[in-house]
């Protein structure tokens, strides 16, 4: 048999075994022996046609996508990039409504204001000049019409409370309510701004042709901005909205920048520390982690200090160059001492310790990534092997073992669900990591080798707020297509959606319960929605 004719059977006999089981492997967990199995065509069509980039509101309610996308004709633009017409239609189904030509897919393209009545889109964007016309409409009302807010838009941002809307027109910074102003003129040469967590406050960042300077305005106030500081590298609001911390220069010839911390009320900058590249809080907002030093590939020393810079600074670490907290702001994790010359992927040694003054626990060398559980008890890494063979092993730190638990060789992604209780990951990958087992490991039986759960599996994220997680497989043919599932892992029942679709699929609701996807198959293309017979 030739190679060509082998490559051919394995295809059809692949698709077959998929056809028959749901996934790629027999017996699997879940599978209902003697029943035949749907494959695909779970999904109800709410928009027809060619699309890509597909996206959901906040809610669920709403998707938008991109048609007749292309990539710009213009030397030097990502490859990546698309431009096409933008569309919006209602997830349980209805009339899809066009909101404009010529949209970038890219980050600031369009987006759902967070109460998700709103889109904001740059309509006839320029790729050479990064600009568009700033339009504004209204999802929820059948009778909407678009409101135009700007016309050479390059910067724009609506707040939390999804009440004002900021964006940069011509170069110049205008605030005011959405969607119909009046718009106040702030500043000019304004390079992007944030919103205060309470929507009451508008921070923003002047480019360095203007001195680099950063400024805070009251958004309903007739009052001018309050100056902080000049030639401003970089600046971030603790979670709670109470500090601006940010890294300044005192000269443009100074090699390394000063990180300033300033509580949102008073305004009244102090010095931190006088050589700082990197910094971050704790989700609480109480514990600042700064990463000294001035090389960023290097790394610098780790130090941690309360966000309003009272109390004393306590050193963790030496060469750090990043570090990750518990979400309850209990712990913190980082990696010391990278290997030399190992830039992409940041081997480092892996220590943790509790704040705020817990002894310091190296737990493993050679470390690669790692991540906490949502309750912060527990710890996830993987770390490279190199005897007696070379391998990228998975280990977990948990309450019931006090010393990293081996969990898995060769271990690509691996997340935690949202109780804590388990750790999914795919392992025992083929065909270059595109197809793997998704394997489930129980963080309270330690001891418990892992169960495999799906065969096959190219990727997966779990649902925000419930017991679901959808997966991926990559075909066989190749391209830019993938078949799409579920699996409920309360039950470890597991169902394909459906077939030939483009990267992502969405949840569109907390729970997992329903998916939004678009479809690739020029027979039946478009966007589809399914929620019956979802796991």
């Amino acid at each position: 048999m030739s190679r060509l004719w082998l490559i051919v059977l394995v295809t059809v006999m692949g698709c077959k075994e998929r056809a028959k089981n749901t996934t790629p492997g027999a017996n699997a967990p879940g599978e209902k022996k003697g029943a035949a199995a749907l494959v695909g065509n779970m999904g109800t069509r709410v928009a027809a046609g060619g699309t890509t980039d597909l996206r959901a509101s906040p809610d669920g309610h709403f998707l938008t996508y991109l048609k007749d996308a292309e990539k710009p004709r213009l030397e030097g633009v990502p490859t990546l990039m698309k431009v096409g017409e933008l569309w919006v239609v209602p997830s349980e189904g209805g009339e899809p409504r066009k909101l404009g030509n010529g949209v970038s897919n890219f980050p600031g393209g369009y987006l759902f204001s967070s109460d998700s009545q709103w889109v904001l889109s740059l309509i006839g964007y320029n790729a050479a000049e990064q600009v568009g016309e700033l339009q504004a409409f209204n999802v929820a009302s059948p009778g909407a019409q678009k409101v135009r807010l700007g016309g050479s838009v390059s910067y724009m941002l609506a707040s939390p409370d999804s009440k004002w809307v900021a964006f940069v027109d011509g170069g110049v910074l205008k605030v005011g309510p959405l969607p119909t102003g009046p718009f106040r003129e702030v500043a000019g040469e304004v390079s992007n701004a944030q919103f205060t967590p309470d929507s009451t406050g508008l921070f923003f960042k002047r480019k360095a042709a203007a001195a680099g300077g950063l400024l805070y305005l009251k958004v309903d106030s007739t009052l001018q901005p309050t100056r902080l500081a000049e030639l401003v590298g970089d600046y971030k609001l603790t979670p709670n909205g109470q500090h601006v911390v940010f890294t300044t220069k005192t000269d443009l010839k100074d090699r390394a920048y000063r990180l300033l911390t300033a509580d949102v009320l008073k305004l009244k900058a102090k010095e931190l520390s006088a050589e700082t590249f990197a910094f971050g809080f704790s989700p609480d907002g109480k514990w600042l982690a700064r990463i000294e030093g001035f090389s960023p590939e290097a790394g610098g020393r780790l130090v941690i200090s309360m966000v309003d810079g009272s109390g004393a600074d306590r050193k963790l670490g030496d060469s750090v160059k990043e570090f990750t907290f518990t979400r309850d702001g209990s712990k913190i994790a980082w990696r010391d001492h990278y290997a030399p010359g190992d830039k992409n992927e940041g081997v480092g040694d892996l220590s943790i310790t509790t704040l705020p003054t817990g002894e310091v626990k190296l737990l493993k060398k050679h470390c690669t990534s790692y991540e906490w559980s949502p309750d912060g008890q527990s710890l996830a890494f993987v770390a490279k092997v190199f005897r007696p063979l070379v391998s990228a092993d998975l280990w977990v730190l948990t309450p019931a073992s006090p010393e990293p638990v081996s969990v898995k060789n060769w271990v690509y992604d691996y997340d935690f669900t949202l109780d804590s209780k388990r750790l999914l990951f795919r392992s025992d990958c083929v065909r270059e990591g595109r197809a793997c087992n998704l394997l489930s490991w129980d963080v309270a039986r330690p001891a418990e080798p892992a169960r495999k759960l799906v065969e096959g599996v190219f990727g997966f994220k779990l649902a925000s707020a419930g017991p679901r997680a959808l997966f991926t497989y990559a075909r066989m043919q190749g391209g830019d297509v993938y078949d799409t599932g579920v699996i409920n892992l309360s039950t470890n029942e597991y169902q394909t959606v459906e077939q030939l679709i483009r990267m992502p699929p969405v949840f569109l609701d907390a729970q997992g319960t329903r998916v939004a996807y678009i479809v690739a198959d020029p027979k039946r293309e478009g966007v589809y929605v399914a929620s019956k017979g979802v796991p």
